[in-house]
């Protein structure tokens, strides 16, 4: 991968852009000697959103983190969780005692 002071880039942007379009050319812009930022192809991009895609959706088929906190906290309280709470339901048509 090619590196070029993000400057050089802006001097001769048409010849730094036909290096990215026409010979597929990945380059990394760099200032001060940190680099800031990249020129890929466009069909790199596509690759690179792709992937991203894929994480996402392999991260909401996870289990959620909540269950996990959950459990951890009933451990430290000494609750199992395996005691079952009974509801009675209400009718609205009574009174509370």
């Amino acid at each position: 991968m090619t590196r070029l002071a993000a400057h050089k880039a802006c001097e001769n942007f048409s010849d730094t852009l036909d290096r990215v379009v026409a010979k597929g050319e990945r380059i990394v812009l760099h200032r001060r000697g940190k680099d800031v930022a990249a020129l890929v192809p466009v069909k790199d991009l596509a690759l690179l959103e792709e992937l991203e895609d894929r994480l996402d959706v392999e991260d909401f088929r996870k289990p959620p983190l909540w269950p996990t906190a959950l459990n951890s906290r009933q451990e430290q309280t000494g609750n199992s969780g395996s005691s079952q709470r009974t509801y009675r339901p209400v009718s609205r048509h009574t009174s509370m005692p």
